[in-house]
């Protein structure tokens, strides 16, 4: 896929079971390696794909002006959705993806977070480069090892206490000014904030994440 980290950055942190870098798709036998080549706001027909859907593990869908998600009402085994590159407007037809542990809707014009609340398997999340202002609808995604939110127009930290696995996020590109809220973040080890409004980190440590940041990028130390 080679999605960039924003300014020149990539994130790379391996899930616990099939090692992957958000931004990039696994390659062939990671997680089934499977591309199906479909067109936009394609129904599977059930027909046809009820004896070998549960092999489904990966859909790759990038660069198909895509308005919408897919219906996928029968891949209810696919662990990696790639839908970078399109122009789909909000998260919809997944919420029966419970085996999901990988989505990536780079460089989409999505402007809200609904729509993932039931994705409880999720370990990477890759939801650059669109349009959301507030960081929501992530609170039943607990197992959320890398979450990318760069080049988007978030004003504020928020909503991210409760991910207690997430190691990686990149907020870079966006409107924050104030570093707060990371409270319970107890494995964060990267933290990005460049080409924000930061100019310190205050009280990060003393009331702040708990876990030990090994690399933060773009506030002044």
């Amino acid at each position: 896929m080679g999605v960039p980290r924003s300014h020149g950055q990539q994130l790379q942190v391996a899930p616990h079971k099939c090692q992957v870098e958000a931004g990039e798709s696994p390659q062939d036998g990671c997680s089934g390696g499977f591309k199906f080549n479909a067109v936009p706001g394609f129904p599977f027909p059930r027909s046809s794909c009820d004896s070998f859907a549960s092999s489904f593990q990966r859909i790759d869908m990038d660069r198909r002006c895509l308005e919408e998600c897919p219906q996928l009402g029968i891949m209810d085994e696919l662990q990696h959705l790639n839908l970078q590159h399109n122009q789909i407007t909000g998260i919809r037809h997944l919420s029966h993806l419970q085996q999901l542990v990988f989505l990536n809707l780079y460089d989409n014009h999505i402007s809200g977070m609904t729509g993932l609340e039931s994705l409880r398997s999720l370990r990477i999340l890759n939801l650059g480069k669109n349009r959301i202002r507030e960081i929501c609808c992530l609170g039943s995604l607990s197992q959320l090892n890398i979450l990318d939110l760069h080049d988007n127009q978030i004003c504020r930290i928020d909503n991210v206490s409760h991910l207690s696995e997430l190691q990686t996020l990149n907020l870079a590109g966006n409107g924050i000014s104030k570093v707060e809220n990371l409270l319970g973040l107890d494995c964060l080890t990267e933290l990005n904030l460049r080409h924000n409004r930061v100019s310190a980190l205050v009280r990060l440590w003393d009331g702040g994440t708990g876990g030990v940041i090994n690399r933060i990028f773009g506030v002044g130390l």
